[in-house]
């Protein structure tokens, strides 16, 4: 409702200050035409206006996207980080639980989802340009996933996460963290 009314309010505004400026206008000759306008100059004139506003358009439109892709990008790191939360959250509990096995396995669940949008809006808006991008993110992705779910973690023996354990799956944290900040620069090249 408040919305409905300063946009109504504005075009009013915008309605009047075009009344006085055509009164004004109409009354006060500012400028006379040039009866010896080439029509080549003219349309020379207007191309250039036209080139002009579609060159901005088009930067403008780029860098919407990359803005949104970036900020998608921003929260993969943060799905990524709930990963390796369950593991410090366990490390610092000094258990490990089939429901710590549960969150981390909708973790990486959310963290799929989330890859999956990226690289379909990725492919869409950049489609030749994104695909290597994207590869190199899947691959670092596979290997994270691969090593944290491929090993003793998802063992229902495991109870208890390690200081060597801990020490690995946060050096591979940090890698696809890193893979990750990595493609948002990627991002800003394109």
């Amino acid at each position: 409702m408040k919305n409905w009314f300063f946009t109504t309010v504005t075009y009013v505004g915008i309605l009047i200050a075009g009344i006085v400026i055509g009164c004004i206008w109409n009354n006060v000759p500012f400028f006379t035409l040039d009866p010896q306008i080439n029509i080549a100059d003219l349309v020379n004139l207007f191309v250039t206006i036209f080139i002009a506003v579609v060159v901005a358009k088009i930067f403008q439109y780029s860098l919407a996207i990359k803005t949104y892709m970036i900020e998608e990008l921003g929260e993969l790191v943060d799905l990524v980080k709930l990963t390796h939360k369950v593991i410090a959250d366990a490390y610092s509990a000094g258990s490990f639980s089939s429901t710590d096995r549960d969150k981390l396995m909708f973790a990486f669940h959310s963290v799929e989802l989330k890859l999956g949008s990226i690289e379909t809006q990725m492919s869409a808006a950049f489609p030749k340009r994104s695909i290597p991008i994207m590869q190199s993110l899947m691959s670092s992705y596979l290997d994270y996933k691969n090593h944290l779910t491929g090993g003793e973690i998802m063992f229902s023996s495991f109870t208890q996460v390690s200081n060597t354990c801990y020490r690995d799956c946060s050096t591979q944290h940090s890698k696809i963290e890193t893979a990750i900040k990595t493609t948002l620069q990627k991002v800003h090249k394109l």
